[in-house]
């Protein structure tokens, strides 16, 4: 009998570890379907031109764009660019016209607002700013998370290049 109990403590030992190795193989994938399918936009900025149907081309254009790479859709409430120093606040961006916002975002769905290069270098020459004083696109959801992305540097210069940026 003395046998008996050193079996019985080692299946228990044996099934408490593998319901412990269950346990958490299931909370752990659990967690990695959660953050695999988390909301997400992905931000971003660049410079273009819009064409119209016959061949024209508007003046330079900064566009903002946010992407859903997940399932799960993000409403937008808005957006715009952020300055290195958090002390000056941010530049809201008014959206397109034909674009209601808050805009909810589907997964594997965009969203592009556009403003004209010159119009964004006036307001920062109006407010004794300049290209470089700029750091970050984002996009706010409704949920209160920020989405942003840092301007790259190649933007940065093609304005501060710009006639209209030396003022």
């Amino acid at each position: 009998m003395a046998g008996g109990g050193s079996v019985f403590w080692a299946a228990f030992a044996g099934g408490a570890a593998a319901g412990t190795v269950g346990l958490v193989g299931l909370v752990a994938s659990e967690w990695l379907r959660w953050w695999l399918d988390r909301p997400l936009l992905v931000v971003g900025a660049s410079l273009g031109y819009i064409y119209g149907p016959d061949g024209s081309a508007s003046e330079q254009q900064v566009f903002l764009e946010a992407r859903n790479p997940r399932s799960k859709p993000v409403t937008v409430t808005s957006f715009g660019f952020a300055y290195k120093n958090r002390e000056h606040g941010g530049l809201f961006v008014s959206p397109q016209v034909g674009y209601q916002f808050p805009y909810e975002v589907v997964g594997g769905k965009s969203v592009s607002q556009w403003m004209p290069t010159s119009r964004l270098l006036q307001h920062l020459r109006d407010t004794g700013k300049q290209p470089a004083d700029l750091k970050w696109v984002y996009f706010d959801a409704a949920d209160g998370k920020t989405f942003r992305a840092r301007i790259p540097s190649r933007i940065l210069r093609a304005l501060q290049e710009q006639p209209e940026a030396s003022g």
